[in-house]
Order: structure tokens, then C-alpha cells, then sequence
């Protein structure tokens, strides 16, 4: 069953692309990293009422889908009066796929074409990569990536030299890639540390996105909170030794932020 009904529910969306009623709602992808604020921006979104939420829809078991162009416009299309946002990381249509044995995607062909057939991208990106590693360890550590209550947490990691630099310098290529994947395709950027990570800016941040949608604006919450207030210094057990290494690898102006 594992096998089959990923399979059949792939093959249900193909339908819906060739046969089914066009959409004629908005349809809107947010593209971006892990740990860059992807669940918290399609939440906000979706609390003004304009969208149901779909998370990430090329995860797990779907990073099989043999056409992902076509799979998201059939989801697209099963409400088609209805209008649809998901998110996907770049991650999603190369590496993880590569990982599981399916065929990788091509990143920027993969947004081109959903361009060309009146989807709006919004690229969602994270400036700070040594507090969006952090953030991805803290999560490990947690046994969860979100959050939906006020209590304090005094959740603590030790990083691993190696495993830091790898991830660290894996995060920046992948900023690289992203950017020159976006390159003359229309999109609208937004920044997590500036449109995000204060509550006091969600409102204002909606507000340019529905903009850029066409949609009406609407008042927004979220029941998400954010993980860490704390400095780093509480957060990594050997602060020193990493303290030292961000140095060494060229990230102490993230580490001084």
C-alpha cells in the first residue's frame, strides 16, 4: 500500500492536468531552503482565508512523482476555482531525489515552466546561514521543527567541526544555486530576518505578498512561535571551539549578528 497509493494519487493529479478543468484561481509556490521561515509564510497566508493549506508536496514518498511540473498542476486543479499555495526547497528536485533513486529535476527548467503557466513564485531566503544551520540542529535535538505554544526552552547542541563546515558551506552553494536558478523569472523576495522573524512584521509582509498576488489584504496570525530568543552562547555547549570555527570558515560576521 505504500507503493500503491502514492502511485495512484500521482496518477489522479496527471488526470486533472490533462483532462481536468483549468484553474482559474491563483496559484502560488514558495521556494526556499529549510529552516527559512517556508512553514510559518504559507501559514500566515493561508490564516487570511484566501488559501487551504498543502505544505510541501514534493516530500517523502513524492520524491518519486516522475513529473513534478505536471503533479502541482493537477493538485492545482482539483479545486480549480480555489486558490492553491505549497512550498518546495531546491533540495526536493535534486539531492533528495538523488537519495531515494529518482530521477533529478532540473531547478530552474522545474520554475520556468510553472512561470510560464501563471504561477507566482515567491523566493523566501535566510542572510543568516550559521543561525539557519543552528536552527536545523536545535530542531534535530527538539525531535521537532515547530513550535505552537510560549514556553521557554533550554534545548542545547554540541556541533561537530566537520559537520558544520559541510552543512554550512552546503547552505551557501545552495543559495547560489537558487539565485541563478530565479534569474530573470519573475518572483518576489522575501527576506526572513527582515519580513519574518519579528511577529510585528508579519502583517506588513502579508500584505506586500497578497499585493504581488492579486489578492485582496486580510488580517493574518499565526499559532507558530518562534524556537530560539537565546543567544548563541546559550544555545551550542562548546561555544568557544565553534566561535573559533566560524571565524575559520568566514561566517563570524553571522556569529556577531
Amino acid at each position: 500500500m505504500r507503493i500503491v497509493r502514492p502511485f495512484r494519487y500521482e496518477l489522479a493529479a496527471y488526470g486533472r492536468h490533462l483532462l481536468g478543468p483549468r484553474s482559474t484561481a491563483v496559484r502560488a509556490l514558495i521556494f526556499a531552503q529549510g529552516r527559512s521561515g517556508t512553514t510559518l509564510l504559507e501559514n500566515l497566508l493561508c490564516s487570511s482565508g484566501h488559501f487551504s493549506r498543502n505544505g510541501e508536496v514534493l516530500r517523502g514518498e513524492r520524491l518519486h512523482i516522475f513529473f513534478p511540473n505536471a503533479f502541482l498542476e493537477g493538485l492545482a486543479r482539483k479545486r480549480p476555482r480555489h486558490n492553491f499555495i505549497c512550498h518546495v526547497k531546491p533540495g526536493h528536485l535534486d539531492e533528495d531525489r538523488q537519495d531515494v533513486g529518482a530521477r533529478p529535476i532540473d531547478v530552474r527548467r522545474f520554475l520556468e515552466t510553472l512561470s510560464s503557466r501563471g504561477w507566482r513564485i515567491i523566493h523566501l531566503h535566510r542572510e543568516d546561514k550559521l543561525r539557519q544551520y543552528l536552527s536545523a540542529e536545535v530542531g534535530k535535538v527538539r525531535g521537532s521543527f515547530h513550535k505552537f505554544d510560549d514556553q521557554p526552552e533550554e534545548y542545547r547542541v554540541i556541533v561537530n567541526r566537520d559537520e558544520f563546515a559541510a552543512g554550512l558551506a552546503a547552505l551557501i552553494e545552495c543559495d547560489q544555486r537558487e539565485r541563478a536558478a530565479l534569474a530573470s523569472i519573475p518572483h518576489l523576495e522575501v527576506q526572513y530576518e527582515l519580513d519574518l522573524e519579528s511577529s510585528g512584521a508579519h502583517q506588513a509582509t502579508i500584505d506586500r505578498v497578497l499585493d504581488y498576488l492579486g489578492l485582496e489584504r486580510r488580517p493574518v496570525t499565526t499559532r507558530l512561535h518562534k524556537i530560539n530568543y537565546r543567544p548563541i552562547t546559550d544555545i551550542v555547549k562548546n561555544y568557544d571551539a565553534f566561535a573559533a570555527w566560524s571565524h575559520e570558515l568566514g561566517a563570524a560576521a553571522w556569529l556577531n549578528a
